[in-house]
């Protein structure tokens, strides 16, 4: 049977980041501010930089260790404020932390800087462009810092060079542009400064630089984030009206009633992407595992690769969920459990 208050949630997208040390600690705290257009406009008026934390704060265990060995520390407070303005994006479990607009600004900027894991932290000009990339590291507050400074020179040198791009011309402004995005890394680069990139590529056409063949995989992996943002868009529009429909039934041990709701789900969106109803279709197969209806769960995992059997996703499930479910429906019949809807 499905446990009470049982709710599922349903994203398309995983972030890399590790489950563990289920703490909760106070969002942001002392020196950070969580309005990221405000935090601009701040360091545009004291000439600071912006530092950004991508971070889950109640749930996320890299992110609570950096917060207890270097944020809350005292050194960090005292000298990172000189140079930057401290802003938290925080995606808690515990949802009531933050208010809805703020959660929409942080789901809007964790799109836009390409955050794949947590903590991911962002260091960036005054206007927002980034220049740096960084995340958890050992070693305290004050290596911390030094790490920090380090990474801050790309900036320097980003700066000096596009400076004295602005009054060269042909081939030697397009190799001042290449030596101020040299220290940034590739992803930050195809994301952020395609002026700078589309003006190199004009002015070098033969690619004598060698920047657009360096470039190649970081622009491949930037359009596939691309559509894969598009496909949970997608999603999220097509999903959302099943998700409150079948929660408050899950929450009741509705389970039949549930299962119906993503049948008809499937049958009103048939037309949709694959990867789309092969999420939606492995709600079933988590209902009725959750319920112990193991020969359920395999005729849907059945369903879910059939709609697109040479998927990734499909080749996954079948090298890893059905054998665990097969062992599950062995291991019934060895104990004299009577597995429902077994015959």
């Amino acid at each position: 049977m499905v446990s009470a208050h049982m709710r599922i949630p349903l994203p398309l997208l995983t972030c890399g980041a590790l489950l563990g040390l289920a703490l909760s600690l106070n969002a942001g705290g002392e020196g950070w501010t969580h309005d990221f257009e405000a935090a601009k406009a701040t360091a545009t008026k004291e000439k600071k930089d912006l530092l950004l934390d991508f971070t889950g704060s109640d749930w996320c265990g890299w992110c609570i260790r950096l917060e207890k060995e270097v944020f809350s520390q005292q050194a960090f407070k005292d000298a990172a404020p000189k140079d930057f303005l401290l802003v938290e994006l925080d995606f808690p479990q515990d949802e009531s932390k933050i208010s809805p607009d703020t959660r929409s600004q942080n789901e809007k900027l964790s799109k836009q800087f390409n955050v794949e894991g947590y903590p991911t932290i962002i260091l960036a000009d005054a206007s927002g462009r980034p220049y740096a990339q960084t995340g958890y590291q050992e070693g305290g507050a004050e290596a911390y810092l030094t790490h920090l400074a380090e990474l801050r020179m790309a900036r320097d040198t980003r700066d000096a060079a596009f400076a004295k791009a602005r009054s060269a011309a042909g081939l030697e402004k397009a190799r001042l542009l290449a030596e101020g995005l040299a220290p940034i890394d590739p992803a930050l680069q195809v994301a952020f400064y395609g002026a700078e990139l589309d003006t190199i590529a004009a002015l070098d056409k033969e690619d004598s630089l060698g920047l657009s063949r360096q470039l190649g995989d970081a622009r491949e992996a930037q359009k596939t984030r691309e559509s894969m943002m598009a496909l949970q868009d997608k999603f999220d529009r097509l999903t959302g009206p099943l998700m409150e429909k079948i929660n408050p039934m899950l929450d009741e041990n509705q389970t039949d009633a549930a299962i119906k709701e993503i049948d008809a789900w499937q049958r009103e969106n048939k037309d949709a992407e694959a990867p789309i109803r092969q999420q939606v279709m492995l709600l079933k197969v988590k209902i009725y595992g959750q319920a112990e209806n193991h020969a359920s769960a395999l005729k849907a995992l059945d369903e879910v690769v059939a709609i697109d059997d040479k998927s990734e996703m499909a080749a996954a499930l079948q090298a890893r969920l059905r054998p665990a479910i097969e062992k599950a429906i062995a291991e019934s019949k060895t104990n004299g459990a009577t597995d429902p809807n077994s015959k």
